[in-house]
């Protein structure tokens, strides 16, 4: 899970609304008995190789290297999508060098 914090300018209900649904996301994984991971945005996007990259960087990446979720990442608006797909690679690459 990317590591979130709130940032000055933002309403106080869509940060309420946030933090709820960053609580919920904790409790499933809790709940499933998952490992839970924070990483910063500036470790996964290091590791993306998207560091100052424009937001369409990610979701072009993400697009080629998931051709199967392509569809899934053909608006502008799913750049949240790729982001989940590119943490997700990072979270992956871990285990792997465990």
């Amino acid at each position: 899970i990317e590591s979130v914090a709130s940032m000055p300018g933002q309403g106080v209900s869509s940060m309420f609304r946030f933090g709820e649904c960053f609580g919920m996301l904790q409790g499933i994984i809790a709940a499933l008995e998952l490992e839970l991971y924070f990483v910063t945005p500036g470790k996964w996007k290091a590791h993306a190789g998207a560091i100052n990259k424009d937001k369409d960087y990610a979701r072009t990446l993400a697009a080629h290297s998931y051709p199967e979720l392509s569809p899934s990442l053909a608006r502008k608006k799913d750049t949240g999508r790729a982001d989940a797909l590119l943490i997700m690679a990072y979270g992956q690459s871990i285990e792997l060098n465990k």
